[in-house]
């Protein structure tokens, strides 16, 4: 894979000349141009920038134009799936921050990856975040989402973090719920199957799943016994 191209520090600065608490009348708008300049696929040190631009403008609420907020939020949903998840360890970091309005800032890029269905980015957040709080978050957008491909690592992030986070291990067990119930069987099967895991246990302690989900989530050896 070849590398990302750096950040020009051109645009860089012309972009930092609209982070002012007081906007410009079209911060938005020009935020937006300059962004459309940057190539398709962002570098990590680009992240930076995306992080400070979700910080002002949770700032700018109440103080810019609706319309200049609006634009300038459809600009950043356009870019931020665009980077590699592996390169948004500073949002993720960000996201964690006890600092209220540092995270509540991020939590807009949240709601950004979540409407694009950015699923890759939602489970890279939930297995590199170690915050309770952003996890929470994480986890409920990822069951907004619904999409059944999430069970297999959704699966191994409660099993690795249950015991240590029980509310936590509690609430991705009703996403999980939630899935499955809108996840036809045969799909389930599928991805439940493709990691050997005796995924029956997870959900043990929610309520009696139908007949088919129960056999679907036995372990091949208690089916040859049953």
């Amino acid at each position: 894979m070849s590398a990302s191209p750096p950040l020009d520090p051109t645009l860089e600065r012309a972009i930092r000349e609209y982070l002012t608490l007081i906007p410009h009348e079209e911060m938005g708008s020009r935020i937006a141009n300059l962004l459309a300049q940057v190539p398709p696929t962002s570098s990590r040190e680009f992240a930076h920038l995306i992080c400070d631009i979700l910080y002002y403008h949770r700032q700018w609420d109440g103080v810019a134009e609706k319309p200049q907020q609006w634009t300038l939020r459809w600009a950043l949903e356009a870019r931020l799936p665009h980077f590699a998840p592996e390169d948004l360890i500073e949002f993720w970091n960000r996201l964690q921050s006890p600092h209220e309005p540092e995270h509540s800032a991020m939590e807009i890029g949240l709601e950004l990856l979540t409407g694009r269905h950015a699923l890759e980015h939602l489970l890279f957040g939930l297995e590199s975040c170690r915050r309770h709080e952003a996890r929470a978050k994480i986890v409920n957008d990822i069951e907004k989402v619904g999409d059944s491909s999430v069970l297999p690592r959704l699966f191994r992030v409660y099993r690795h973090s249950a015991e240590h986070d029980w509310a936590l291990g509690r609430q991705i067990e009703r996403a999980l719920r939630s899935i499955l119930d809108r996840t036809d069987v045969e799909t389930a099967r599928t991805l439940l199957r493709s990691s050997h895991e005796p995924y029956e246990e997870l959900l043990r302690n929610v309520g009696k799943p139908p007949p088919d989900v129960a056999d679907l989530l036995q372990i091949p050896d208690e089916r040859k016994h049953s």
